[in-house]
């Protein structure tokens, strides 16, 4: 039998009515990996760094639209996006006015082992 997990992203657990907890779900252990569904008029992706953690992470858009706003600099997000942000950047995700936005998150430390954030671990 392979080695392998298939889900479609309205399976995976929710963490909140925001978050659901792809890696976790999958079994992945060597990166983050979490889908967002994020709306304009909703408290939205916490904007925040990872200097702490040296994390950097790639948003990969699968619904929707909006923008990435990294040290002040925005960076449109539509289906089909791809866009890594390294650790020191300061990031928000803002989907557009009456979009929901549907956004992977990718996530991991150069040159490092993953480790989970406790928050992910437990719902």
């Amino acid at each position: 039998m392979p080695d392998v997990t298939a889900k479609h992203f309205t399976e995976f657990t929710a963490k909140d009515e925001k978050f659901f907890l792809a890696r976790r779900d999958l079994g992945v252990q060597s990166f983050g990996l979490q889908v967002g569904r994020l709306r304009k008029d909703e408290a939205v992706y916490p904007a925040h760094d990872e200097a702490g953690s040296g994390q950097e992470e790639v948003y990969i858009v699968l619904e929707g639209t909006g923008k990435l706003i990294a040290d002040g600099e925005e960076t449109p997000l539509r289906p089909g996006s791809f866009v890594r942000v390294g650790p020191s950047a300061h990031r928000d995700v803002v989907p557009d006015d009456g979009q929901e936005l549907v956004v992977v998150v990718v996530g991991g430390t150069p040159g490092q082992a993953y480790q989970a954030p406790d928050w992910t671990t437990e719902v």
